[in-house]
C-alpha cells in the first residue's frame, strides 16, 4: 500500500493505493466487491478462486495467494498447483467446503479456499 497522487480524485487529494499486480495500482476508496471483481480479472482470464466453485466441479489448482504459512498447511493436506480437485459438498450457511484431492477428502474454510485460484476443468 503505497499514498500517491489519485488520477480519479479532483485536484491534488491523495489516496491509498493498493497494488494488484505488479504493474496495477487501485485506489482503496473502490467498495470490496470491485476490488475482488478487478483482482479476479485483472490476473488470468478464465480463472475463479476455490470458494466459487459449485458442487460437484472439478478444477486444477493454479497459484496460492497466501504467504508461507498458508502454503506450507496446504501442502501438508495434500493440495499442491497442478493438482486437479473436486468439491464433495458445501456447508450450510456459507460454511465449510469439502473437497476432493489425490482420493482424500478434506474441509476448507471459505476464507483459505477463496485464496486458491482454481481453473475449472
Amino acid at each position: 500500500m503505497t499514498m500517491a497522487r489519485c488520477p480519479l480524485l479532483p485536484g491534488p487529494r491523495r489516496a491509498r493505493l493498493y497494488r494488484v499486480n505488479h504493474k496495477t495500482l487501485i485506489p482503496s476508496f473502490l467498495p470490496a466487491i470491485l476490488l475482488d471483481y478487478y483482482r479476479m480479472n485483472s490476473k488470468r482470464g478464465g480463472t475463479m478462486t476455490l470458494a466459487q466453485l459449485g458442487s460437484g466441479q472439478s478444477a486444477r489448482v493454479l497459484d496460492v495467494e497466501g504467504g508461507w504459512g498458508l502454503r506450507r498447511n496446504l501442502e501438508q493436506l495434500g493440495i499442491h498447483p497442478g493438482d486437479v480437485v473436486s468439491v464433495a459438498g458445501t456447508g450450510a450457511f456459507r460454511g465449510p467446503i469439502l473437497i476432493e484431492v489425490n482420493g482424500s477428502r478434506v474441509a476448507l474454510g471459505r476464507g483459505v479456499a477463496g485464496r486458491i485460484r482454481v481453473e475449472p476443468l
